[in-house]
């Protein structure tokens, strides 16, 4: 991924990102593409003066919401033809309504946590679409989470900049999967079980 986009211009990077992370984070069988090891490349392009830091960031963060709001369209959609469409009838209704009680009771940490973990931050705005999940709520979610995301693994990756070789990015990229697939749901739990005892 690197190398394809330093071959390109500074503007034509900035149109790249936006359309794959928007992509990625709206539209769910572009699941497979990069999102936090593109962030960390583009955190290492800002150090060595590829793109701007100031400019790069705000690409991803605009990108990152909208394309939950994408996600969340298309999800809605889904959810209004359920019972016209030959194909999504076959979708059981019981399905549907756990996914409306999941998202009711775990919807917010979904929302704001999913990003840091591939393919769920894919679907996870579809899903909410799909559950009619409170449309105020999840545009503030999402405006949080895209800060969030899009400014922390990208600086990650700006301030390891002098000390990471780009032919080491995937492998970072990689452990940064890992782990936040790992400690993202661990840090949930234990909020959400403070949050009730609370």
């Amino acid at each position: 991924m690197e190398q394809i986009l330093t071959s390109f211009s500074e503007p034509l990077i900035y149109l790249i990102t936006f359309l794959t992370v928007i992509s990625e984070t709206g539209i769910a069988p572009f699941f497979f593409l990069p999102g936090d090891s593109l962030l960390f490349s583009l955190g290492l392009f800002a150090r060595q003066g590829i793109v701007e830091i100031s400019v790069i960031i705000p690409v991803i963060i605009i990108a990152g919401f909208f394309g939950n709001i994408l996600g969340y369209y298309l999800g809605s959609i889904v959810r209004g033809k359920h019972h016209t469409s030959p194909l999504l009838k076959k979708i059981p209704e019981r399905h549907i309504v756990r996914t409306e009680k999941f998202y009711s009771e775990y919807g917010s940490w979904t929302i704001l946590f999913s990003r840091f973990i591939p393919v769920v931050r894919t679907i996870a705005p579809f899903l909410a679409g799909v559950s009619k999940m409170n449309y105020k709520k999840f545009i503030l979610l999402s405006a949080v989470g895209a800060v969030i995301w899009g400014a922390i693994v990208t600086l990650v990756g700006f301030l390891f900049g002098s000390y990471i070789s780009f032919e080491y990015v995937g492998y970072v990229g990689l452990a940064l999967m890992v782990g936040a697939s790992v400690l993202v749901p661990i840090i949930v739990f234990i909020s959400h079980r403070l949050f009730k005892k609370g």
